[in-house]
């Protein structure tokens, strides 16, 4: 209003800011101490809203999404003074994983201003393009850089921050290369963050301003589409905002499934931020995983009929079976709250002593507690009971490993192999126990196996790159051992082996070389 008034222009009372403030906190909050800065951050949207425009479609136009340039111009400064702690942003996006059915919930609000506003296909070609580049990584790095699709907070950006009517694209092909560019830009700049370990909560706050800037270019592109040969030998593609929409939705249920997958057991191709969580989002975290075990089916695709069933329980989650103590348990473990997560495994065998995941979950507990004799009784009880499951010989030849029982190691992780002759942890601890009894050959049968489920795996390059250099192979060791870095670079201990590959090389290529230079 006085940004208005001191213009000399009239103010309308409507409900236009409350789109700007909200889309605003959804992705940056600052902390309580320092949120005065939340309303210069309000502030500076306004100001850009007002006095950087263009001219476009024959009047006077601002630029930029008002809300994602002031956000984008906040993230670059906090990233660069390495002071993203001053906000919750990172946990406040990390809370929106938390409930069952948040992505379908952003789904059906989004219909509602896809109709009113026809953005539909801003969402569909970002979404498309996540997805085209999801399977494509599959396909050639026999992995992918998230382990959905499309992540929670960038389908809220997608659905919400980018589909500002002003700032996109007119033309109806326009707008859908203007999704694609976004989707695209979203996982470039994930890349760039994760593998600088920043957090990648930014990734889609900073692509809208440069595809903000590009949407004169966009529709150029759609005219120039339209008019060009190609399309007088095609019919004429006629854009209806109802069947654009139909074709999203059958999209999105098809992909929903994908997106709301299991994602506590995935390692990537790119080093993890050390993110410090709350001790409340910490329990937080635990207590959505522990439910998801729980009652998978409240987290499945539209699993509002399960979620209103078990409302209360999951509202505030009170372990009290043996299952959910096992599963908070486990979730806490994951987490590396090893005390907590003993105390419920401990509950959960007092409600049934004959429950065989928490004497697993248990011994791999103490395993990671270097308590090997104290997990090994609880392994073997979990075997007595469940003598089929390959997670337990796994952990059981792993703990006989770490005492240095390597024939008794290798016998149950072959037994495991035999269960699940895919078995990623199997096969990585066969070779690596194969590795230190000095069967080089049959180590680095297995441990590429291994690397042929998750390639990326630091442990498996890792131990790979030490059997190749018993064998003489240099070059092949220090790839290994780079890739290895690249997900594990605080590992000293590698960085040091790597320095010494290098300059065992060096000197076999100067006597390869019969010359006194290394070569290049």
């Amino acid at each position: 209003m006085c940004l208005s008034w001191s213009r000399g222009k009239v103010w309308q009372l409507g409900f236009g800011q409350f789109p700007v403030v909200l889309s605003i906190n959804f992705f940056l909050w600052f902390r309580d101490e320092y949120f005065y800065l939340q309303l210069l951050l309000i502030a500076l949207t306004y100001l850009t809203k007002e006095f950087v425009t263009w001219e476009r479609g024959g009047r006077r136009t601002h630029i930029f999404n008002p809300s994602a340039i002031s956000l984008a111009l906040l993230s670059i400064l906090l990233l660069s003074t390495d002071s993203v702690g001053l906000t919750n942003g990172i946990e406040l996006t990390m809370s929106f994983s938390l409930p069952p059915s948040f992505f379908e919930v952003i789904f059906l609000l989004g219909l509602v201003t896809q109709f009113l506003f026809r953005t539909t296909l801003v969402t569909f070609g970002s979404a498309a393009a996540l997805c085209i580049l999801y399977s494509l990584s599959q396909v050639f790095l026999g992995t992918t850089f998230n382990p959905t699709p499309i992540d929670i907070v960038v389908f809220l950006g997608l659905t919400f921050l980018v589909t500002d009517p002003s700032t996109s694209p007119k033309t109806e092909t326009g707008k859908f290369l203007f999704g694609m560019t976004y989707g695209t830009g979203i996982l470039i700049t994930f890349i760039f963050l994760q593998y600088h370990r920043q957090p990648a909560h930014f990734d889609k706050i900073l692509v809208v301003p440069i595809v903000n800037l590009l949407v004169k270019f966009f529709d150029s592109c759609a005219h120039r589409l339209v008019n060009s040969r190609l399309m007088k030998w095609i019919p004429e593609i006629r854009y209806s905002s109802a069947v654009t929409l139909g074709l999203y939705i059958c999209f999105f249920v098809a992909i929903a499934g994908s997106l709301k997958q299991s994602v506590s057991d995935f390692a990537g191709p790119l080093p993890e931020p050390n993110i410090p969580f709350s001790p409340q989002m910490v329990q937080r975290r635990a207590q959505h995983m522990a439910c998801r075990q729980a009652y998978p089916k409240s987290y499945r695709p539209f699993g509002f009929g399960s979620e209103f069933v078990n409302f209360r329980r999951i509202r505030k989650f009170v372990p009290q079976t043996d299952l959910e103590n096992d599963s908070l348990g486990e979730a806490l473990r994951r987490l590396g709250e090893w005390d907590g997560a003993d105390m419920y495994f401990r509950q959960a065998l007092a409600i049934n002593p004959s429950y065989a995941p928490a004497h697993l979950h248990m011994g791999i507990s103490l395993i990671e507690q270097n308590k090997v004799s104290e997990a090994i009784t609880h392994i073997r009880q979990s075997l007595e009971i469940d003598p089929r499951n390959a997670l337990a010989h796994v952990s059981l030849g792993t703990a006989l490993g770490v005492q240095g029982r390597h024939e008794s190691a290798v016998d149950h992780l072959r037994q495991a192999l035999e269960i699940d002759s895919s078995h990623f942890m199997a096969q990585l601890n066969l070779g690596s126990t194969l590795l230190n009894q000095g069967k080089v050959d049959h180590a680095i049968d297995w441990l590429r196996r291994a690397l042929e489920i998750r390639p990326f795996s630091g442990p498996a390059n890792m131990n790979l790159s030490v059997a190749l250099e018993k064998q003489g192979q240099l070059e092949d060791a220090i790839g290994h051992m780079r890739r290895a870095l690249v997900v594990m670079p605080d590992d000293r201990e590698g960085h040091r082996y790597l320095t010494s590959l290098v300059e065992a090389s060096n000197q076999q290529n100067q006597l390869g070389s019969g010359t006194g230079y290394s070569s290049p």
